[in-house]
């Protein structure tokens, strides 16, 4: 399945896609943010990317978010699924687009796709306490505040951190933010799943 906006592409990862991933995936800035260490050489990369393709139920399968030159700038996903109930939205970006709105853009689709293809109640969006882009980008993407996992989580480098947990349910879909996605679909060419005419 591929999503389109004017400027953006969403597609299936391919093994390909391992230099492109690799040049922000070693930056020690990135990956410790998410949890994950740095990457050390593009065949750790490559091993990586191996292991987003395997069919997994409870993903949705990682998606490379693209310009139309089709060139990797980041990824995306649903993981943690609970068919017909719930998932958690992950995603990541090469520093060097940051504050562009890519990922606001490519979001927005995993939303839809998570309410109305997947039929979810709840889509969560959780990051560390400390990672100020990550907060506002859920701001602009509407996830509501729910609370604070304490020690929640602890990183492969074996640090324990605190994270946040916001949530999109339904009803904020379909009934609170209606008017708001009603209007991103008509920038977007969306698969038959999502519903161009109601929400």
């Amino acid at each position: 399945m591929v999503f389109q906006t004017d400027r953006l592409s969403l597609r299936p990862i391919r093994l390909s896609d391992a230099p492109s991933m690799f040049e922000y995936a070693k930056n020690p800035n990135v990956g410790p943010k998410a949890g994950w260490s740095p990457h050390t050489s593009v065949h750790e990369t490559e091993l990586i990317i191996k292991s987003m393709m395997k069919d997994d139920p409870q993903n949705s399968g990682v998606y490379a978010v693209c310009f139309k030159d089709d060139v990797l700038l980041g990824t995306i996903d649903i993981h943690h699924i609970t068919p017909d109930f719930k998932g958690e939205i992950g995603l990541v970006l090469n520093p060097k687009y940051h504050n562009q709105g890519i990922m606001e853009e490519a979001a927005n689709i995993m939303i839809m796709m998570a309410f109305e293809c997947f039929h979810f109640k709840r889509l969560e969006y959780r990051h560390f306490k400390d990672n100020a882009p990550s907060e506002r980008l859920r701001q602009k993407l509407l996830f509501q505040y729910e609370g604070i996992h304490r020690n929640g989580l602890i990183t492969q480098a074996k640090e324990v951190k605190d994270v946040v947990v916001t949530a999109m349910t339904d009803v904020d879909y379909f009934e609170r933010h209606r008017l708001h996605f009603h209007a991103l679909k008509k920038k977007l060419v969306l698969p038959g799943c999502i519903d161009t005419e109601g929400v």
